[in-house]
């Protein structure tokens, strides 16, 4: 449409009829695009269901195999030093020792103690003592700063 001066002073709006080879270039070049789009979108869509429907069973066992590896890493404490350099707070390995009664017949339980106590180098006697009231700590005074350790019944 263009406008077009009459005699009259008046304006008119006149179409313009004629059809040109631009706007039949045009049609086309939108229609391939359009295409261009839906083949992306159908090739997507047949890659979706090859990996969901079809190989889905294949992938969830492959999935499941990788990712269940649990690693348990315990990191190292840090040191805490003053501005002397000297350690104000540092590590010490503490060991704890775990007794099950029932997994214990009760013919051992007197010999299997009395090489525990000579293993961690307490008094037997003591051991014994503790393991029959049931109690859950026993005294380290005596022990080595690096064998700290407790017996506990369940």
């Amino acid at each position: 449409m263009f406008l077009k001066a009459s005699r009259k002073n008046s304006l008119n709006f006149i179409e313009n009829t004629d059809k040109t080879d631009s706007s039949f270039n045009l049609r086309w070049k939108s229609l391939l695009v359009y295409l261009a789009a839906l083949s992306v979108f159908v090739f997507l869509f047949l890659s979706l269901f090859q990996l969901q429907i079809v190989e889905g069973s294949q992938n969830l066992l492959l999935a499941t195999r990788t990712n269940q590896s649990t690693v348990r890493v315990l990191p190292p404490r840090g040191l805490i030093y003053d501005e002397n350099g000297r350690k104000l707070a540092y590590n010490v390995p503490a060991y704890s020792v775990y007794v099950k009664p029932g997994e214990i017949k009760k013919e051992e339980e007197n010999l299997l103690l009395i090489k525990l106590a000579a293993v961690l180098q307490v008094d037997s006697n003591e051991l014994i003592a503790t393991y029959k009231s049931k109690v859950y700590t026993v005294s380290t005074e005596g022990v080595a700063s690096n064998k700290a350790w407790a017996v506990c019944v369940a």
